[in-house]
């Protein structure tokens, strides 16, 4: 091998050295603003469920309001996350109020139900608006933001057991800020 070609294997093995260090910077120290959202769209993508509210203006979804909103606000605020009580079978149950129709969610091992109906012995009761259930959904920074100002509300139908067990202590403290008090 002559004198040039041994100078353009080691420029080319430099620039390849260089390649490989560039890529790993980028990919050891960028991380994304919100990982999890950008995980949780690429499995949507994937398994092709996407939000019903994916790219429309609260407006859009208080005119159309619909049982999937509903599932979606259930979802944003972690509903899923409730359990059943493993003695009595019991599901978490919650009642919304929107604009004065009543729905009713169930939650069954992280799945989530929404009826246009009314629910027997709810755990919890939520009361709001289509306005402020879109606002919401559209903007999930503004759930607590709605409960904390007073225009939409959460009361506590169960004991104090029975929502401790089923998991509604991080559910209240997500959507009000504040922590489930003991008294």
């Amino acid at each position: 091998m002559d004198k040039r070609g041994a100078w353009a294997l080691v420029f080319s093995f430099i620039v390849l050295i260089l390649f490989v260090a560039i890529m790993f910077s980028f990919f050891h120290f960028y991380k994304p603003l919100d990982e999890k959202k950008i995980i949780k769209r690429a499995i949507s993508n994937v398994s092709g469920i996407r939000s019903p509210t994916a790219g429309l203006s609260s407006k859009q979804v208080e005119i159309g309001f619909n049982e999937s909103y509903i599932s979606s606000f259930l979802e944003d605020i972690n509903a899923k996350d409730l359990r059943n009580i493993a003695i009595s079978r019991e599901v978490p149950r919650i009642k919304l109020v929107v604009d004065n129709v009543i729905y009713s969610a169930s939650v069954n091992r992280g799945k989530i139900t929404v009826k246009k109906a009314n629910v027997s012995n709810p755990d919890i009761i939520i009361t709001s608006t289509k306005s402020e259930i879109a606002q919401m959904v559209t903007n999930k920074r503004y759930i607590s933001t709605s409960f904390k100002k007073g225009k939409s509300s959460l009361e506590l139908v169960a004991d104090k057991a029975s929502l401790i067990a089923k998991g509604y202590i991080r559910l209240y403290t997500k959507i009000t800020g504040n922590a489930l008090s003991s008294d």
